[in-house]
């Protein structure tokens, strides 16, 4: 399984600019060409607990060390 952290993107060449953390996720992996049976997402259910612990607190730490909530945050970052 993987961890995969969504944010709004920052196109090429990269630049220092303001982005927003969207979605946390997780998702099944198989082995190289073969199909995820039932599908790839995971309910939280599913995800032992201390791998939700440790992504919680990243995500808790890249939102400590940014700016903070914007409420205007989709006007402000590139989708």
């Amino acid at each position: 399984m993987e961890a995969v952290f969504e944010f709004t993107g920052n196109g090429l060449p990269e630049e220092n600019r303001t982005v927003a953390l969207t979605m946390l996720r997780f998702e099944r992996v198989a082995p190289a060409g073969e199909p995820v049976i039932g599908g790839a997402r995971m309910s939280l259910g599913e995800v032992p607990p201390v791998l939700l612990s440790e992504c919680r607190n990243d995500v808790r730490q890249i939102a400590t060390e940014g700016p903070g909530f914007d409420p205007d945050w989709e006007k402000k970052t590139p989708m």
